[in-house]
């Protein structure tokens, strides 16, 4: 979150080295437009949540003796999972083919748990109970502990590759690596799969604050397929949500 503090100080300018308590509402409103012209909806609704907590934590320290960005509203946006949505059977298959094994592990492993990219990819043999086929995580996103049952393809793959160490990594070349990473290596392998074309690196004058077309498919697609997969089988929409880790049924819905 450093990056979204870093950009509001940054439109502050000389305002930035004034007293907390000199803050207003209308900063954190004028911002929010500011950013709202330069990325989507939804990045905009970030930056104000992470300014809505800093601050909240500054009152609770006493710096402050009110919240000037709590009234400050969100924007509007799509459903969540607008314009995103799951791999088909084929593409899966093509993402598998061209996978490496640790990718074709985290496929396998996001599939079946609906774990975000780097839940899996910090996944270590300790996480894995295989005498109970379970998998016991605390997710980094909503620091949910949840114990997933391993489906029997999932169970059978780990199994099949199962080692003594216990602190060893179930994909060691992409463990404790950062997500923005994660994702590129991840696109590359849509890439070879001919699922997606390869990025140009050519500027394109933009900057990396720019809007950026958002691509329908990525590795969180395989959290919708989760969910899709789950609910076509059957599994009740309550349990479809805690394995995934939606808080409100309208999210799940979207999925």
């Amino acid at each position: 979150y450093r990056r979204i503090i870093d950009l509001f100080l940054n439109f502050l300018g000389a305002r930035s080295d004034r007293a907390l308590t000199t803050m207003q509402p209308r900063q954190i409103e004028d911002f929010k437009t500011h950013l709202g012209k330069r990325v989507s909806p939804s990045t905009v609704n970030k930056g104000v949540k992470v300014l809505k907590a800093a601050l909240n934590a500054a009152v609770k320290s006493r710096q402050l003796e009110f919240n000037p960005a709590q009234h400050i509203e969100f924007i509007e946006t799509e459903s969540e999972g607008e314009g995103r949505r799951p791999f088909t059977s084929k593409e899966l298959t093509a993402l598998l083919t061209h996978a490496s094994a640790d990718w074709r592990t985290m496929i396998f492993v996001a599939f079946y748990t609906g774990l975000r990219l780097r839940d899996c990819a910090n996944l270590t043999w300790r996480n894995v109970e295989l005498h109970t086929n379970t998998l016991n995580v605390l997710t980094e996103k909503t620091k949910r502990r949840q114990v997933l049952q391993l489906a029997e393809p999932l169970a059978r793959h780990l199994s099949s590759m199962a080692g003594d160490n216990p602190n060893a990594a179930l994909c060691p070349a992409l463990h404790d690596k950062n997500a923005s990473w994660l994702s590129s290596q991840f696109y590359a392998v849509m890439v070879k799969a001919a699922l997606v074309q390869e990025r140009g690196h050519q500027s394109t004058g933009k900057g990396r604050d720019a809007r950026r077309e958002s691509n329908p498919i990525s590795f969180h697609s395989l959290h919708y397929n989760t969910t899709s997969a789950s609910k076509s089988a059957g599994v009740s929409d309550s349990v479809a949500m805690d394995i995934v880790g939606h808080e409100t049924a309208s999210i799940s819905r979207n999925y």
